[in-house]
């Protein structure tokens, strides 16, 4: 989960140029240059066990991470991205009835979850993650380090991480968090589909992003894409130890989301996704409806305070 909310924050940058209300969207990168961003994910989730009360467990994270072009080479940028602090804020409901906060620049955790929290995220703080991206945001070549996966691996996420603890799942992470945009120009109305496939505990997933150019918006001057997305399961063959017999169906799944660009200054200013998730686990002779719902915003934070983002 925390990968997933780490990676989700790989910044694509735009050069945009029209020609007869057309536009050319490519990344632009610059060797030396270092982009800083804050992501933040807010995750609900809700439980309705047959004949008990609905519980519901709420997550606010933030991740701030640098992102370097550290060189460009045949259209090809190569990328090091570093988590520079991670903060969480997670209200869970009974049994355990806790308010955890936690805030990576605080030497010492609060409290024994807080501290399980930072055991995970400790060794991902400052340890670069690499890739490499062509000019139309085709992420390849992902590199994490053996110590930077250290906590997760260690940690009961790393039984149900599943791509999470590799470089492949790292890089099919990050796929989702970029846009891949199409050949050529493009013009108000245009629309592209990619496809993204990762394993999970529960099998493989496979998301279709639809993408919608809507434009320049007058008030900022951004460029506009607009997102939705559909997912599909395919169970696995194979049960996972870790769900203990457990049997878990994602009943639907859908999102949807926007892109500001900065042709200017060629980043993203702004993005949201939002995502929801409906599944149902069946345990024994028991069916347990869940329902999670995630809202991820990445802000662009280069040149700014946090309070002046935008």
């Amino acid at each position: 989960m925390w990968f997933k909310s780490l990676l989700a924050g790989l910044v694509v940058v735009v050069s945009a140029a029209r020609v007869d209300a057309e536009v050319t969207l490519r990344m632009k990168f610059e060797a030396g240059k270092t982009t800083r961003q804050k992501l933040t994910m807010k995750q609900s989730m809700t439980m309705t066990p047959p004949g008990g009360a609905v519980t519901k467990m709420e997550i606010e994270q933030a991740m701030y991470q640098d992102l370097k072009c550290l060189k460009v080479t045949d259209d090809v940028a190569e990328l090091e991205q570093t988590l520079t602090r991670a903060t969480a804020n997670m209200q869970m409901p009974a049994p355990l009835n806790l308010n955890l906060k936690y805030d990576s620049d605080e030497k010492t955790a609060s409290n024994p979850f807080a501290k399980q929290l930072d055991a995970v995220l400790r060794p991902m703080i400052g340890a670069p993650c690499s890739m490499k991206s062509d000019l139309l945001g085709k992420i390849s070549d992902v590199k994490v380090s053996e110590e930077a996966l250290k906590g997760i691996k260690n940690s009961q996420l790393g039984s149900l991480g599943g791509d999470l603890t590799s470089p492949e799942g790292v890089q099919r992470m990050t796929e989702q968090a970029a846009i891949q945009f199409p050949e050529g120009t493009i013009d108000i109305g245009r629309e592209w589909d990619t496809v993204i496939t990762m394993n999970s505990p529960i099998g493989t997933m496979t998301m279709t992003r639809h993408h919608t150019y809507k434009g320049v918006v007058p008030e900022s001057g951004l460029e506009k894409i607009e997102v939705t997305v559909d997912k599909t399961l395919e169970p696995s063959e194979t049960p996972n130890p870790a769900l203990q017999g457990a049997k878990v169906e994602m009943k639907s799944g859908s999102g949807k989301g926007v892109f500001l660009f900065n042709a200017k200054l060629g980043r993203i200013a702004r993005s949201q996704l939002l995502d929801q998730t409906e599944m149902e686990i069946t345990a024994g002779n028991q069916v347990i409806p869940q329902k999670i719902d995630v809202d991820v915003v990445l802000e662009d934070l280069t040149g700014k305070t946090e309070s002046t983002a935008p």
